[in-house]
C-alpha cells in the first residue's frame, strides 16, 4: 500500500485552507462534504488491522478507557475544541475524579446525553459495575481522554495513536475500550 501520510498531506492542506470560512463558521458538514469544494476532504484508507483475541479471559483482562468526549477534570487545561484543525492532545484522568469536576470541551457533538447522563459518552459507572461484577478483571485507574474532532487525519495516526497506546501499555492495560462520540 502507498503511504497514505504523504500522499494526502498536500491534500489535505488544499483542503484546510478552501474551507477555512466554512470550518470557522462551524459549517462542519458542509466543510467535510466532497461535493461541495473543489478540494475535497481525504479520508485515509488504512489497510484492515486483524482482530488479535484477549490471551485471557475478559474476566481476568485489565481494561483502559479511551474516550473521544472531550472530558477533562477542571484543573486541567481544556481541549482547544474552537480550534479548526481540532486539539490532538489528550489528557489522563483518575477514574475517580467526581462527575462534578469533569468537564467537556469538543463542539462537535450535542451533549444533551452526555449532560443527562455522562456514561453515555464516559462509562466509568457501568466499568466499575462490570469489573465490580467480575466481568471484567479490572478497570485502569486512568481514562485516555481526547477530544475526537481532530481533522489532520495524519496527526491522529502519527502522534495521537501511538501515544495513546504507549500510555495504555504504560498503565498496564490488557485491552482498551475506545468510545467514539
Amino acid at each position: 500500500m502507498s503511504d497514505p501520510i504523504s500522499a494526502g498531506h498536500d491534500a489535505y492542506r488544499a483542503w484546510l485552507e478552501a474551507t477555512r470560512p466554512q470550518l470557522e463558521q462551524r459549517a462542519w458538514s458542509a466543510a467535510f462534504a466532497s461535493e461541495e469544494y473543489p478540494y475535497p476532504y481525504t479520508r485515509l484508507r488504512l489497510d484492515p488491522v486483524p482482530l488479535v483475541p484477549l490471551n485471557r479471559p475478559l474476566s481476568q483482562t485489565r481494561i483502559v478507557l479511551v474516550d473521544s468526549a472531550g472530558v477533562y477534570r477542571n484543573d486541567q487545561p481544556r481541549f482547544h475544541a474552537e480550534d479548526v484543525e481540532g486539539d490532538a492532545s489528550y489528557r489522563l484522568v483518575p477514574t475517580t475524579t467526581p462527575y462534578a469536576d469533569l468537564r467537556i470541551a469538543h463542539d462537535h457533538y450535542d451533549h444533551a446525553a452526555a449532560e443527562q447522563d455522562l456514561n453515555s459518552v464516559y462509562p466509568i459507572e457501568r466499568l466499575d459495575a462490570l469489573a465490580q461484577a467480575g466481568v471484567i478483571g479490572s478497570l485502569v485507574p486512568t481514562v485516555l481522554s481526547f477530544s475526537g474532532y481532530i481533522a489532520n487525519a495524519e496527526v491522529v495516526v502519527e502522534q495521537l495513536a501511538p501515544d495513546l497506546l504507549r500510555q495504555a501499555r504504560g498503565l498496564g492495560a490488557d485491552a482498551a475500550l475506545f468510545v467514539p462520540v
